[in-house]
């Protein structure tokens, strides 16, 4: 089947788009009534029109007219419209009524025969080609996915299907020869079951369960459902559940009820085998768990967790001796909770550009929760203690656009600083980024004090130190979590005077070495003939590098320095008969710990090219405990023998030298191999 779509747009009442190779498509207002008409499609044999309250939800058809057709009378309201052509669409019987099953062995997701799972997602947006729509084949409500690639179904909640023991769905197609369905479960990932189905037919399918747990699939979390392999056709679903076959008395080894100190868990159900209690903040004792069996005589045991967090298991056995049903009850303990706000901020206003804070008028129009694609759930205006606080769960990063939904750009250049009140119960460490439009982004490590209230004045000097350009910081991230950091944030603002401060600069060269010239290969030194070198800053990596003077000697300077590519790949070196690698630093920042600078030594192997199989690197680590220690502002003789080099196996064709680290401002003299 051919299909052409549209979607129409009218600013006042009517939503419609176009996509391409659509026909053209009018709306029209006659005596108080809208008119939907298009353009005629040539060989379409119909169309069909479609209704839907949101771009990307399921449709529900409102009518089917022959070629000769081109108007439709729609309805006013916020609604989206969209109309496919079609050419003699072959369109199915209803699938076979389901039967043998009892309404308390079934899970459904999408079937008129059982009671299906409330507010199922059948259309999530997944970026999809997939047209979702529910069509009524003879009075029977069934799934079509036209435009089929791909397409999702999202639970209200993840169900634990462990007591089931079959997938049964129903699918009809003509023009799809295979189609994989996938169980996704929050924690394990996904699985796919291949089906090849019949051509014009309904095809029934009831697949084990052990299919997926052989696969290494948990069937206690299955939270989506995906069908793949589509080429671009149709095919319609059916009657998709998960069952099992019944329970006879001497085989029950359900719970009739679950108790933690003496209260039914939240949630319980006889078929759910696995649940979540969390705990208040502080518990240490393991909770006392109780059981009733459904089955009088069955019997069941208690396995306590060890320890808090821990799980409880519960082993159910039925009254035939060997049939046997664990339930889980996974023990948590709530995170700490700050109690009091963080301390009101101080600074002027008139010297503040606040992004969140109670205590100014913040950035309007900032977006605080921008999707790119993290874990993290973000709650704006959390309450700690009467004040607004920014509430992250889940962490493991987070952005934040400003003062625009897809952020906008601000000049903080005139800043001294940026201001930060964060409070956490377990992060380790978290990173704080400014984002520029033109110069990408630069992270600054948060001060870390569990459970209290930290405050942090970041200089803006320590961003462009690293090259950042303040006049267009249009986002934030945070960034450092697993995904299961919880934070707190308050008061986020720019505020102070920028200072500007020279740094110090080496008055005199380093001491020249005295090596024979005969047992060296030099890079870049005053005494000896250079070797050719391609470049002192690849085209990609982060550094600035200019040719100075001091005292009469040549030097480099690299500024914003987070890492350097050196390469003479077109003339590489042999260094077999060297045995050491110098090069005199010098550097005004702070080199206390935990400043560190790297030395990266590269050799492309015997074919002289990069990705040839025999490449071998190895970089040395330097710090305040390094053998020759990082000292700053004095020129310090990094002599290292190759030795220390220890992956670096072949150096008969080196063909790069890596800097990388920080400090960021580094002066260079004397890069040299020698005996």
């Amino acid at each position: 089947m051919k299909k052409s779509l549209i979607y129409l747009m009218m600013i006042a009442t009517l939503q419609f788009a176009f996509a391409l190779d659509a026909p053209d498509a009018q709306l029209a207002v006659s005596g108080g009534a809208y008119i939907l008409s298009w353009s005629e499609v040539p060989g379409a044999a119909g169309y069909t029109i479609y209704s839907m309250s949101d771009p990307y939800g399921s449709g529900t058809m409102l009518a089917e007219v022959g070629p000769e057709v081109l108007t439709y009378d729609v309805s006013g309201g916020e609604q989206f419209f969209y109309v496919t052509a079609f050419d003699g669409e072959v369109i199915p019987g209803p699938a076979p009524a389901p039967e043998g099953h009892a309404e308390e062995d079934v899970i459904s997701i999408f079937s008129d025969a059982y009671t299906d799972l409330a507010d199922t997602d059948f259309n999530p947006w997944w970026w999809q080609s997939t047209i979702v729509t529910i069509e009524e084949l003879e009075g029977n409500p069934t799934l079509k996915y036209a435009s089929f690639n791909y397409q999702g179904t999202q639970f209200a909640a993840a169900q634990d299907l462990s007591l089931m023991e079959y997938m049964h769905l129903d699918l009809w197609t003509e023009n799809e020869a295979a189609v994989n369905v996938f169980l996704i479960s929050q924690t394990t990932g996904e699985q796919p079951y291949a089906m090849a189905p019949l051509q014009g037919e309904w095809d029934s399918y009831d697949i084990p369960l052990s299919h997926f747990t052989d696969l290494g699939l948990s069937i206690a979390d299955i939270h989506q459902l995906k069908f793949d392999g589509g080429t671009g056709g149709t095919i319609y679903l059916d009657n998709i559940y998960f069952w099992k076959n019944p329970t006879t008395q001497d085989s029950d080894a359900t719970l009739s009820d679950l108790q933690v100190d003496g209260t039914t868990v939240d949630g319980f159900d006889s078929t759910v085998l696995n649940y979540d209690v969390e705990l208040p903040h502080g518990t240490m004792i393991v909770p006392t768990v109780d059981a009733t069996p459904t089955v009088t005589g069955a019997t069941y045991v208690v396995n306590d967790a060890p320890g808090l967090p821990g799980t409880t298991d519960v082993v159910v056995t039925a009254l035939d001796g060997f049939t046997q049903l664990t339930y889980s009850i996974d023990f948590t303990v709530a995170f700490a909770v700050p109690l009091v706000a963080a301390d009101t901020p101080t600074a002027d206003p008139d010297s503040v550009l606040s992004i969140y804070s109670d205590a100014y008028t913040n950035l309007a129009d900032t977006n605080f929760n921008p999707f790119w694609g993290q874990s993290t759930i973000v709650t704006v205006d959390h309450d700690v203690a009467g004040d607004n606080t920014l509430l992250y769960e889940s962490l493991n990063f987070q952005g934040t656009n400003l003062g625009h939904v897809e952020g906008a750009d601000q000049d903080v250049s005139e800043y001294g600083y940026l201001h930060v009140d964060l409070w956490t119960p377990n992060a380790v460490a978290m990173h704080f980024y400014l984002i520029s439009r033109t110069s990408g982004e630069r992270g600054y490590q948060l001060p870390i004090s569990l459970e209290e209230w930290v405050s942090v004045d970041i200089p803006l000097s320590y961003y462009t130190d690293l090259g950042l350009d303040l006049t267009d910081v249009f986002q934030f991230k945070v960034h450092g979590g697993d995904g299961t950091i919880v934070m707190y944030f308050d008061n986020w603002y720019f505020h102070g005077t920028a200072e500007v401060v020279e740094d110090p600069v080496p008055t005199e060269p380093a001491t020249p070495p005295i090596y024979d010239p005969g047992n060296v290969i030099s890079l870049f030194s005053n005494v000896y003939t250079d070797h050719p070198v391609d470049t002192w800053s690849a085209g990609w990596d982060q550094a600035n590098v200019s040719d100075i003077q001091i005292a009469g000697d040549d030097v480099k300077l690299y500024e914003n320095l987070v890492f350097a590519g050196i390469e003479f790949t077109s003339n590489t070196i042999d260094a077999s008969s060297m045995t050491h690698f110098r090069l005199d630093f010098w550097t005004p920042d702070n080199t206390d710990l935990p400043a560190f600078f790297k030395i990266k030594l590269v050799d492309f192997g015997a074919d002289g090219a990069w990705g040839g199989g025999d490449d071998v690197e190895h970089e040395i680590w330097i710090d305040a405990n390094y053998s020759t220690p990082l000292q700053s502002e004095t020129w310090v003789t990094f002599d290292i023998p190759l030795s220390e080099f220890i992956n670096l196996t072949t150096v008969e064709h080196l063909a790069q030298l890596i800097i990388s680290g920080d400090p960021n401002t580094v002066y260079f003299y004397n890069v040299l191999f020698h005996q």
